[in-house]
């Protein structure tokens, strides 16, 4: 979240940052700017992964050279874009991912579209991962605003 506002006193600024905002830029902005801290904020939101890493989310491990991820050391059969959702749960763990960011970063769409394709994945997720307390993660679906993949503490497990 960029706020972009007239008002340059200090309180507002950190009101803002208070609200949750994760810079804050006081208008007129300049073009090149705003895109150089769009882009920041996009590497720290998403950051690259060597393509050749293995990343760890205990008990899955997600292959990014092979494309796949690993339950228990066993490769989960999933289809392309099921793979991709999954990527991005897991990157993007405790974080509210609404239905249209799902749409336009996993299917590259517009995410307004009226579609079930997100919750119909999210639900074979679920069930080819095997997600649920029994191996420590919560993929809670939030009404009327998307998805939160959560890592559940060892002591609520």
């Amino acid at each position: 979240v960029i706020i972009l506002s007239a008002r340059k006193d200090e309180d507002d600024r950190v009101k803002g940052f208070e609200l949750g905002a994760d810079d804050y830029m006081i208008k007129p902005v300049r073009r090149m700017e705003t895109l150089a801290r769009l882009q920041a904020l996009d590497r720290r939101a998403a950051p690259d992964v060597d393509a050749g890493q293995f990343i760890e989310y205990p008990p899955y491990t997600i292959e990014m050279n092979e494309r796949r991820i690993l339950l228990d050391g066993a490769p989960v059969d999933l289809r392309n874009k099921e793979y991709e959702l999954a990527v991005l749960l897991f990157r993007n763990a405790g974080r509210l991912l609404s239905r249209s960011y799902i749409l336009e970063n996993v299917w590259s769409t517009r995410g307004d579209l009226n579609t079930r394709t997100v919750d119909t994945h999210i639900s074979r997720l679920r069930n080819k991962l095997g997600i649920g307390p029994a191996r420590g993660w919560k993929l809670s679906a939030v009404y009327h605003h998307g998805y939160r993949l959560e890592k559940i503490s060892e002591q609520l497990a």
